[in-house]
This record gives C-alpha cells, structure tokens and sequence, in this order.
C-alpha cells in the first residue's frame, strides 16, 4: 500500500533520520508510501524486495540504494535487516547561487538520483554517512558528509533529467496518491473497492490493475497491510485490549484480524506486544 509520510524525520532544523529495521520493527515490511525526503536505504543483511514507481529491485548484502523525494516506494523484506535514512534535502540550501539551484532541481523533480549505487567512492561515501549518524556525530560533520555525497553524484553525473509524462502516467501516478491519502484518513472505517476506484475515476479493473503494478499490492491488500501497520504500533504504544486495537484499525472480526495480524508479522498480536515490551 502506499501513503504519503507525513511525519517530520529528525528535528525541524535538523530534518534529517536513521531507522533500523528489523523483523520487531512495527514498519519491518514498508508498505508502500511516498514522502517529500529522499530516502538512502543500506542492506546490511538478506535480501530486499524493493518497488520504486513501479520498477522492482533486488537488494542484498551491503547494497545502498537512493530513493527520491515524491517516488511511490515499498520494501519486502526476507531474512533482512536494513537500515533507512531519510532526510529533506531543504536543510542544505545555503548561500551559494549553485548549491540552492542543484538543491532546487532535486526538491522540485527536475532531477531524480533513484537508483542502486554503483560507484565504489559513492557507496563508500553513503557507508560512513550511516555510521556518522548512528554514532551520533555531530551535525556539522553530518551536514559536510551529505554535501561530499551530492557533489560526487553530480560530478559523475550520477542523475537523471526527468522524462516528460508518457501515456499520463504522471497524471495516473497522482491519481493513486489521492487514494493512498484516502486510506490514511479513513483506514478505521469501512472502505471497498468501488469506493477507492471512484476516487480515481477509473474502472473498477482498470484501477486494481494499475494500483497493483504501482505499489506491488492489490488495494484491499494494501488497505489490510496498512491496518496492521497501525495495529502494530498500537499494540506497542498502548495499553489498549486487543479487541479495541482491531476494531479501531478498521477490522470487524477479531479472529480475522489475528489471523491476518499473524500472517503479516509472523506472530499473533499478543506475542508481538510482549516481544515488544
């Protein structure tokens, strides 16, 4: 499934994030979503099932791979831990005419870096920006380390120029996010198909298929996944029964939504919360 992210990763002046996923992670599975940060993702171990606008990648040990701001992107993870930093290039405008108009481009589309790093000095470049952060250096030296990184990709010319819209497939794109918005706000009630393709003004087949082909999911299965993302961090955050968690997640049957709980995470409800404690 996807939503837009609209949490603030890091702090206001610092937006800037490091999430390490592993299989308790409420968000281990990355159900598809989209947010106005890029996102670097780092497989320290396993393998990574990773759809980005509708193009899918196979991750393993030790890849890095760039996520730009605004792409539809989810993640299956097998046997994996991984690790996600995500951060709003906005932060690293400055007083230099060329930094701000390269910064401008990355934030407004123009130029996209999604893709699996290659480039040995690159990826070396990403590595020790993980470390930084996860031993907590300081924000200038993790400031300096983004800068090195996005001058390297531009002195290699490691982007793109964004492709005209073909086929409306921009257009179609932005009809989906609509729906994914949807799903978010209204996830605890009672959502159909035909209520999610009426928002987009498609077909009820024309939409399942293109929802599909998007994010990896079909649409009730991304509504499901997203209701058990939001049970998850529930079950973690709260005091709340389990029976008041799955009728506040959108689910009418409690059987049902342990069972379906169970088959996302691998353990029941209770189990999850107990690890989690």
């Amino acid at each position: 499934m996807s939503i837009n992210e609209l949490k603030t990763h890091g702090r206001e002046d610092f937006p800037l994030q490091l999430y390490k996923l592993t299989p308790e992670h409420p968000k281990y599975v990355m159900v598809s979503h989209w947010h106005s940060s890029m996102e670097i993702i780092k497989v320290k171990s396993g393998t990574l099932n990773l759809t980005v606008d509708n193009i899918s990648y196979t991750l393993n040990d030790n890849d890095v791979f760039i996520i730009n701001a605004e792409s539809v992107h989810g993640a299956t993870p097998i046997d994996c831990f991984y690790d996600c930093l995500v951060f709003n290039p906005k932060f690293l405008k400055n007083q230099n005419n060329d930094c701000n108009n390269f910064i401008d481009k990355i934030l407004n589309g123009e130029i996209s870096f999604t893709s699996l790093v290659k480039d040995t000095f690159i990826k070396d470049s990403f590595i020790t920006l993980f470390n930084d952060v996860e031993s907590n250096k300081d924000a200038f030296t993790i400031i300096g380390g983004l800068y090195k990184i996005l001058g390297q990709l531009k002195q290699n010319n490691q982007f793109e120029r964004s492709l005209q819209d073909i086929d409306g497939k921009l257009y179609k794109k932005q009809k989906i996010k609509i729906v994914l918005k949807y799903i978010r706000e209204n996830y605890q009630s009672l959502i159909t198909l035909e209520t999610l393709a009426q928002i987009t003004g498609l077909s009820t087949n024309y939409f399942s298929n293109y929802f599909k082909n998007l994010t990896g999911l079909s649409p009730i299965n991304y509504l499901i996944s997203y209701r058990i993302e939001k049970a998850s961090n529930k079950l973690l955050s709260t005091d709340d029964s389990i029976t008041k968690i799955a009728f506040d997640c959108g689910f009418t049957d409690l059987s049902y939504f342990i069972k379906v709980f169970k088959s996302h995470t691998g353990l029941t409800p209770n189990k999850y919360r107990k690890i989690g404690e």
